[in-house]
This record gives C-alpha cells, structure tokens and sequence, in this order.
C-alpha cells in the first residue's frame, strides 16, 4: 500500500491544500486577522460573519492533513525503524530547514509548522509502533489504546506549556496528535476503517460536525462550568475528526473521482511551500469585504478569495515545475525522494 497511491486520499489532500490556500488568502487580506477570525465574547457580530469561512476550514483541514498521515505510515517490521526514522527526516527537515528561510524572508518568521509537527509525530508514531511490537504482537486494540494513552499523556507533561525554541513552537504537534493517531490505528484495524468509510455513515459525520461547530458560536455566551470545559475538550477532539471523516467517505464513495483534486493532492508539499509567494495581499479590499451585509460579505470572500488562491495554486505549480530541472534544489525544498 506505500508505493501505491490511494486516489480517495489523495482527493482528499487537494481538497484540503485548495482549503489551507483559500484561508491564508482571507486571512492575509485582512489588516489584522486575529481580531476577525476570534469567537469570544467581546466579539462583533459584524467580525463573527466574516470568520465563519475561515473557521469553518481551519476547524479541520489540518487535521485532515495529519489524520491521511498517520493512516499513511505503514507499520513497519522490527529492524526497519532506524531506516524509517532516517529516511522521514530527510522527506521532512530538510525540506523545513529550507523552505523555512523563505518564510522567514517573507513572513518574518521561520516557518512551515506543518512539516516540523508531522516529523514529529511520525516519529512518535514509529516509537508506537515499536513498543507495540513487544506488548502487542497479537495486535489487540485495547492494548493499544493503553500505550497511546500512556504515551499522549506523558508527552503533555513534557510540554504541559507552549514550548518554544529560538521562536519555533516546538509543542504544537500535540494538537493533532489525536488526529494522527486515529488515522493510524484505522489504518491498523483494517475492519474499523470498512465500517468508517462507508457511505451510510456520510449523514452521521455531517450532523455531528455541525453540531460540534455551532457549539463554538455558543459556548462562550454560557458561564465557565465543569460541563461546559467537558464539552469544549470533547468538541476539540470530535469537531476535527467529523469534519476529516466527512471529506474521506465522501471523496472515497463517489461514483466518479475528481481526477483535478487527485492531482492537487499529489502536489500538495508544493502548493504548501510555494504558495506563500503567490497569494495577493491587498488588505484594503479584504476589509471593505468584510463591513459589507452578511450576505453579500460571504458571497465576495467565496468570490474573491477563491480566484486569489486558483492564481497561487497554479503560480506554486509553475515554480515546480522550474525547480524540477534543478533536482539538488528540488530534492532540497520538497524532500528526498
């Protein structure tokens, strides 16, 4: 299964690099972004309408990302890890440590979080893999839940804070640790990812993540209760892995593949790291956007925003193209292969 692709998967990864794309274009098109796309209670409700996109897909493309992931790193044999380890380093350091300099010379800061954090759970998920491999062999399910429960909790009391090193938040991996991990315990249960991925189960993952979304527009007009904090860390939890569940049973059980969304996917390190340089950021349209009526404010952020991010996306494909004339800088930007 590692050296062939998964078409549903790959659907799955453009449709969220196309996502990723579309939120950064609405949220660096905005004077200061933080103070739109925030739910609290001293919030707007001019400020609500203009951050439900960007909510609604930061809520979860990423774990989407993160959850294909781990549903893609194969379990592999006992004297194979060292090889793994050193071998998803290459695919992502290298490519973070360069590509990193360009965020720094365009953003201001050293970047590309994605890469560092999917390192780093790659390598939790080989450690997991491996302890399995000695108190697991007959690969039951509760066992494993235990050593991942064992290992997630240990892992918060190392970084019970944010943790940051020469500026780089070096804990943020743990908010999608469980995303991660889901994706591969399905991959593992062969027989749970059949029951997930069936197409009756569509309607379930559309309700439950419209609940758990709405929630975030509500909880924080109810007073800090115990059960209010129980609901929010369960919403934190099931909000990401509804949303992603939806997108995989839907791409996987249509009737025909979207082949664009295939491709996107294949090329989606490359829209991430190039991306950057693309999206056209005129802060002063973005904002008259956002103090029109609700209607009309969502309609030109969908309008608007999209034909920012289809103008990156193919920028970012055309500048991979170039570099795959130069391998070293190609094998250096987007990973050894």
């Amino acid at each position: 299964m590692d050296k062939e692709r998964i078409k549903f998967l790959d659907s799955a990864k453009g449709l969220a690099i196309c996502l990723m794309v579309f939120a950064h274009a609405i949220a660096w098109n905005l004077a200061d972004y933080q103070s739109v796309i925030s739910i609290n209670s001293t919030q707007s409700d001019k400020n609500l309408v203009a951050g439900l996109l960007w909510q609604f897909i930061y809520s979860f493309h990423m774990p989407l990302f993160f959850l294909i992931s781990g549903y893609l790193t194969s379990e592999p044999i006992k004297e194979q890890y060292f090889n793994k380890i050193f071998r998803r380093s290459k695919q992502l350091l290298i490519p973070y440590i360069a590509s990193g300099f360009i965020m720094l010379f365009i953003r201001g800061y050293f970047g590309y979080w994605f890469l560092l954090s999917l390192w780093q759970l790659s390598i939790c998920g080989y450690l997991i893999h491996y302890i399995n491999s000695i108190f697991n062999k007959n690969k039951k399910i509760y066992i494993d839940l235990i050593i991942i429960f064992i290992f997630f909790v240990l892992a918060k009391i190392v970084f019970k804070e944010e943790y940051k090193l020469y500026d780089v938040d070096i804990s943020k991996f743990l908010i999608y640790f469980p995303s991660f991990i889901f994706g591969m315990l399905i991959r593992k249960y062969s027989n749970i990812a059949e029951f997930l991925f069936q197409a009756k189960n569509l309607s379930w993952y559309y309700i439950i993540f419209a609940i758990f979304f709405s929630f975030k527009y509500f909880d924080f007009k109810f007073d800090e209760t115990i059960l209010i904090s129980i609901i929010q860390k369960i919403r934190n939890y099931i909000l990401p892995i509804s949303g992603s569940l939806a997108v995989i049973v839907y791409l996987k059980n249509r009737v025909n593949s979207i082949k664009l969304l295939e491709q996107l996917g294949v090329k989606s390190l490359s829209i991430y790291i190039f991306h950057i340089m693309f999206v056209i950021q005129i802060p002063s349209i973005g904002e008259w956007i956002i103090s029109q009526s609700p209607t009309t404010c969502i309609t030109l952020q969908v309008i608007y925003h999209s034909i920012l991010a289809i103008i990156a996306i193919v920028l970012s494909l055309v500048c991979e193209n170039i570099i795959s004339y130069a391998r070293p800088i190609k094998s250096i930007l987007l990973g050894s292969k």
